[in-house]
């Protein structure tokens, strides 16, 4: 079904720091998936008007934590949207599902943000069995990465998140040999990463559109990026932070293009 806007009040007008968001399904049956939006005048944006990103529950997903003086700043007369997206299932269904905000007191040393290195551009040709993508994310200032959550729909195959760093070397942070669409996992670092300024994500995979892919809904499609199930998405998100003297600085990265 069409995706729903639906506001979600914040639990006060002034700023706040999130160290966690957990959003629980109320209708397994029909909920696709639940992002958490905010917005506030001059917040960043990707260009759909939605704002910034907190936090996605799709089925898979764990709920976001931050470490000790690490979250995510809510600025002051803030508002909340939670976009909802429905499937049939053939029967009235209703659904009330729930959002749980987990508050930090006053500002932290860091400021995280969900990132993404994202290819929205791509052509995936009918029958392929290994149609490769990648896409970017330049970080010029010195960051850490807490977590990683590759994105794609029925035709994902495998995706991988490797740093190339400035002095060459190259470090895969993850790889998903085979990845689900109906098990989508955030990975959680067990150490989060510092990456100095100047590195970059680069994040590869693969789509199946073959015949041999049980849940490809049309073999014989040429496959675009769009909003449903059925088209398709490659965006490698990542929860990161700038170093505390960059995180008032403005924000910067890459979403396509070679390193």
């Amino acid at each position: 079904l069409d995706y729903r806007k639906i506001p979600v009040p914040t639990p006060t007008t002034n700023e706040f720091w999130l160290s966690g968001v957990d959003i629980k399904p109320g209708n397994r049956k029909i909920v696709h998936h639940v992002i958490l939006y905010a917005r506030w005048p001059d917040c960043p944006d990707d260009g759909s008007g939605n704002g910034v990103f907190i936090y996605g529950w799709a089925p898979g997903a764990t709920p976001a934590r931050y470490p000790d003086g690490v979250g995510k700043r809510i600025p002051a007369g803030a508002e909340f949207v939670a976009e909802l997206h429905y499937t049939t299932c053939g029967s009235p269904q209703t659904d009330q599902s729930e959002i749980a905000l987990y508050l930090r007191p006053g500002p932290q040393e860091r400021e995280a943000e969900t990132r993404q290195a994202n290819d929205s551009r791509f052509e995936i040709p009918p029958g392929a069995e290994e149609s490769r993508h990648n896409a970017t994310y330049a970080f010029r200032k010195p960051a850490t990465i807490y977590a990683l959550s590759p994105h794609m729909h029925f035709r994902g195959k495998w995706m991988k998140y490797e740093l190339l760093l400035p002095n060459g070397k190259r470090e895969t942070l993850l790889h998903v040999p085979r990845y689900d669409f109906k098990w989508q996992f955030s990975y959680v670092l067990k150490e989060p990463r510092k990456v100095p300024a100047g590195s970059w994500l680069l994040v590869t995979g693969a789509f199946d559109n073959s015949a041999d892919n049980p849940d490809n809904p049309d073999p014989k499609r040429t496959v675009h990026f769009g909003l449903q199930s059925w088209d398709e998405m490659f965006i490698g998100f990542f929860d990161a932070a700038d170093d505390p003297s960059t995180t008032a600085s403005a924000r910067s990265g890459s979403t396509g293009g070679q390193p």
